[in-house]
């Protein structure tokens, strides 16, 4: 109810479209709303989107709205993390199948990291894999 209200429809995703999904600039213009909460409602999309959520080096939650159980995280979004980890720069990756858009959220003594990632089609859910794969990762 709380990202209704703070990250209304009829705006929202107008916006997060015509941003192309930043999350830093999302950000920026729902300033109330945290950086999670953004990245959870693209979520409320029809693509299939999964958004992953890093603390401290290690995957502690991932979530897709394709169904119940998101797929295993793939190398280019480990890459993808990896990089954003290190550097503490947003980083965008694409493969024929994936786009894959992770941001820092760094804090003093407190790394975070939030992926965006979406499929250039349509996957047949029969074909992905059962277990969320969750790692850490330095």
């Amino acid at each position: 109810m709380a990202s209704r209200l703070l990250l209304p429809s009829l705006w929202f995703f107008d916006d997060a479209r015509r941003e192309c999904w930043d999350l830093p600039r999302l950000k920026q213009r729902y300033s109330t709303a945290s950086h999670e909460l953004i990245a959870y409602r693209f979520l409320d999309v029809e693509e299939p989107t999964t958004v992953s959520l890093f603390d401290q080096g290690q995957l502690v939650r991932r979530t897709a709205n394709i169904r119940s159980r998101a797929p295993r995280l793939a190398q280019i979004e480990r890459d993808c993390w990896s990089q954003t980890h290190r550097e503490n720069q947003p980083d965008e990756r694409r493969s024929s199948s994936l786009m894959v858009q992770a941001w820092p959220v760094h804090e003093q003594g407190w790394k975070r990291e939030l992926l965006r990632t979406t499929f250039a089609w349509h996957p047949d859910e029969s074909q992905l894999p059962q277990e969320v794969e969750i790692n850490s990762y330095d």
